[in-house]
């Protein structure tokens, strides 16, 4: 009888040089890299409820949705989920005690969590996907931006 094989973990896939960020397309300084996510059989169809809309909606106040500015990094999905959360648990708190304020999400954490969860291999790219960023919040949560403050990309040539 033949001795089983030993397992070994399978090496890094390699990863393709015309999928770098190097190689990726560029408009000006802007990298042009965004791919759409992958099918999901859990994933719903959208039904929207069928209700009368207000002809206009004013954004909320940057006291309760504070503005926030990514600069160029590819930190995007972190930063919309971030801003999401954080007008959430404003409003939230703004019902329990009118002179609370939670803290600022951090779009850093939400960003690396979802770099953790996206389909592609390695770390050499910016950006990721929205699934991703939910998948690691659902998995992890967030802190506050003071525990995990956002470290700004500094490229070459800017």
């Amino acid at each position: 009888m033949a001795s089983p094989k030993p397992k070994t973990s399978n090496p890094k896939k390699s990863i393709d040089p015309a999928k770098t960020l190097e190689a990726a397309p560029r408009l000006g300084d802007r990298v042009l890299n965004v791919h759409e996510d992958p099918t999901d059989l859990r994933d719903r169809i959208y039904e929207p409820a069928l209700l009368d809309l207000d002809l206009k909606l004013d954004p909320p106040s940057t006291e309760i949705s504070p503005i926030r500015d990514q600069k160029k990094e590819g930190a995007c999905t972190g930063f919309a989920l971030a801003s999401a959360i954080t007008l959430m648990n404003r409003q939230r708190h703004k019902k329990k005690d009118a002179e609370a304020i939670a803290p600022l999400a951090s779009p850093r954490m939400l960003y690396e969590m979802a770099k953790i969860n996206d389909p592609w291999p390695g770390s050499d790219y910016e950006g990721s996907t929205i699934r991703a960023a939910l998948k690691g919040f659902y998995h992890n949560g967030v802190c506050r931006e003071d525990l995990a403050p956002t470290k700004m990309a500094r490229r070459t040539g800017s």
